[in-house]
Order: C-alpha cells, then sequence, then structure tokens
C-alpha cells in the first residue's frame, strides 16, 4: 500500500510540474532548440515524436521505437512538454502544509504521552 502511494504521489507531481504548450513556429522551434522529444497533432491522433527533425519540409522521428514521418499537410501542430509554474507552486505548498499537519499530528502522539508522572502508581503503569 506504501508503495502505491508513494508512486501516487510521485506521478502526481511529475504531472503537476510541466504542461504540454504548443509551439507557434514548429521548424523554428526544432532548428532552435533541438528537443528530444515532441507531440505531434494530426487530424487522427496526437503521438509522442522522440528525436524530432526536419528534413526540407518533412518532420520525422521515432513513434514507438518505429521511424515515422510526417508531411506538412499531416501535421496540425506541434506541443512541447514545458514547465507550469503556478501548478509547481501549488504542489509545493500543499506538500508543505500536509507536512506541517503530519509532523503536528505525529508530535502530538509521541512517547511522550505514554510515561509514568510522579502521581502514577509505580506498581502499576500507564498502558
Amino acid at each position: 500500500m506504501r508503495r502505491r502511494i508513494v508512486a501516487g504521489v510521485l506521478v502526481f507531481s511529475l504531472v503537476s510540474c510541466t504542461t504540454l504548450r504548443p509551439v507557434a513556429d514548429a521548424n523554428t522551434y526544432l532548428s532552435n532548440t533541438r528537443p528530444s522529444q515532441v507531440w505531434v497533432r494530426t487530424e487522427r491522433q496526437t503521438v509522442m515524436l522522440e528525436g524530432p527533425r526536419l528534413l526540407g519540409d518533412t518532420l520525422v522521428g521515432f513513434v514507438d521505437g518505429e521511424y515515422r514521418e510526417f508531411l506538412p499537410g499531416e501535421v496540425r501542430g506541434v506541443d512541447v512538454r514545458k514547465p507550469a509554474r503556478g501548478r509547481t507552486a501549488f504542489l509545493v505548498s500543499g506538500m508543505v502544509v500536509v507536512g506541517a499537519f503530519l509532523i503536528g499530528a505525529l508530535a502530538s502522539t509521541g512517547p511522550a504521552s505514554t510515561q509514568p508522572t510522579p502521581e502514577d502508581d509505580p506498581t502499576n503503569p500507564r498502558p
């Protein structure tokens, strides 16, 4: 159960800190930044293209390990993963609040509350 919770938090944090944004001019963006992956929108689907390159006016790369070519008429748009500053700030502040709550909850239920006091009978310790 603990592994599932940790995995869920990690996936949530990765998704929360980035977002897909459309690229205004895909040719210029690909030439200047040379990203490792982009998302190509076509009329039928959106696919993740790894190692995108331009060969003339054709967009090429790998989709699920298979070489693909996209002609200019096929491509409806190109999206890239960019940081989502607002989501990241929200995630960090939420983690701080949850952490503070957990620390407070754990501190109030610590072993000090089960220790005997001078008023307790020494032969009958607290449970």
